[in-house]
């Protein structure tokens, strides 16, 4: 089964419509491996439990399902109970942290009902730009007394996360790595020194005087933090990108201006606005992870970002979405987000017939064309599909969009003097270039010495 067919198939799923002609076991199969791959397994399975077509998953695939579904929500368990630790420990000095991604997630599961912030002021005078809007179809909005949505919700089983983000203001930095190094947390190993390839322990006591915990030098977040005997590490942001632009200032400023007060039992939080996750969503997947650089398709962000519209208003979203995409020159990257999620996240309609859109054009997984009614003449969503359908039939093509997306980031983000500064210290630019060669070397002198010497662990 190629990528087309099975994001096709994961549109009906996902959006409660019949496939026609039935799935094979051998499809269902593949379709759970892909569901794991992209980390969405257990979310995919709360879709399924009102799925039409439920009674003909195969029993085996249903109890992988229900495997991966338990072991995740005692995982999420573990990991708010942590949460709730570490935000008792910051609440001391002050600190009320902002839970990002998948904890974020995980958050309004649980509280769904936060107060609503302040609006922040937006820009008039940008003029308007054809973004596509966001069509919700009626039968996906949930009930108004409701607070949650049956068809979203599934307690805290459905997101897989696998560490906490948390964002703290830049001024807090310091105060937040004091204190816990005061109760025992434990950060990652320097991986840029020779050391780190004869080492057996990857952790470290968080060390104050390390260039990647000062603000000056560290990138969005300082190294990967956790305690002994915890289940779960998380990372502590300051910023929301390794390269800051203006786009990530402003969606930074809207982040900590509209944040609501959230009571755990015994701590408090603030609650990033859903506006606010939905730019960071859209950023992180379509600029920094570059699925719009080589028209892919992630699942598990599709998912938070269909959540996020089903459950707030948008039409004040798109207005700003529009703004700010313009101002900062994400248009294309802005309409090619808001086609897949119309297309596939938010896909309505009948049934289906998966066998013909393999073979059909850009059309793909639905005769309707769009979600809720915006069919082919959507030509930002026709872009989208023929573009996304043209790379993925290539998988050289695909593949060196991906590769030269992650390489030119990359370049940028090594060869700039503060991330030279965060490997090596801080040194003026020929002496930065000189422990570069001499880490060069010495890292792989290491490395071979590790590998050719007998008696030695090489896994």
């Amino acid at each position: 089964m190629d990528v087309r067919s099975s994001n096709d198939i994961l549109r009906n799923l996902v959006n409660g419509t019949s496939i026609r002609p039935p799935l094979t076991d051998i499809q269902w199969e593949q379709i759970f491996r892909y569901s794991c791959d992209h980390l969405f397994a257990p979310a995919l399975f709360g879709y399924l439990q009102t799925h039409p077509d439920k009674t003909a998953i195969p029993e085996d695939v249903v109890g992988a399902f229900e495997l991966l579904h338990d072991a995740n929500v005692q995982r999420n368990q573990a990991a708010l109970e942590e949460l709730e630790t570490l935000a008792c420990i910051l609440n001391t000095v002050g600190i009320k942290p902002i839970p990002l991604k998948g904890m974020a997630v995980l958050l309004r599961q649980w509280a769904p009902d936060a107060a609503e912030p302040e609006t922040a002021q937006t820009n008039a005078n940008i003029p308007e730009v054809a973004v596509p809007e966001v069509v919700v179809p009626e039968s996906a909005v949930p009930e108004s007394t409701a607070p949650v949505s049956a068809a979203l919700r599934h307690g805290t089983a459905t997101r897989i996360i696998t560490d906490i983000d948390l964002l703290i203001e830049p001024a807090q930095l310091r105060t937040a790595l004091v204190v816990l190094q005061e109760h025992g947390y434990l950060q990652a190993t320097d991986p840029y020194l020779p050391a780190y390839f004869s080492r057996t322990d990857k952790w470290q006591p968080i060390d104050l005087d390390d260039h990647r915990n000062m603000l000056e030098y560290c990138w969005h977040h300082v190294p990967v933090l956790t305690r002994p005997d915890a289940p779960i590490g998380f990372d502590l942001h300051t910023r929301l990108s390794k390269l800051p632009d203006p786009f990530t200032t402003r969606m930074e400023e809207l982040v900590f201006s509209r944040t609501t007060p959230l009571q755990l039992p015994s701590s408090q939080l603030r609650q990033i606005d859903p506006y606010a996750a939905f730019l960071h969503l859209f950023h992180h997947s379509q600029i920094r992870d570059g699925h719009y650089a080589a028209s892919q398709i992630n699942w598990r962000n599709l998912l938070d970002a269909r959540e996020l519209i089903l459950q707030n208003s948008n039409e004040q979203w798109m207005s700003e979405f529009k703004a700010m995409s313009q101002q900062h020159h994400l248009t294309p990257a802005a309409n090619d987000f808001i086609a897949v999620l119309n297309h596939y996240a938010l896909g309505g309609g009948g049934s289906v017939d998966v066998g013909a859109s393999r073979a059909g054009g850009a059309g793909g997984a639905g005769g309707a064309g769009g979600a809720g009614g915006a069919g082919k003449d959507d030509v930002c969503e026709d872009d989208f599909l023929r573009r996304f359908h043209r790379r993925q039939a290539s998988p050289f093509r695909s593949f060196m969009a991906s590769w030269f997306h992650k390489n030119r980031q990359r370049f940028q983000l090594f060869t700039s003097t503060r991330s030279l500064q965060f490997m090596f210290g801080p040194r003026t630019l020929p002496g930065l270039l000189l422990a570069a060669l001499r880490w060069a070397f010495a890292a792989i002198r290491a490395h071979l010495k590790k590998r050719l010497s007998p008696g030695i662990d090489k896994s």
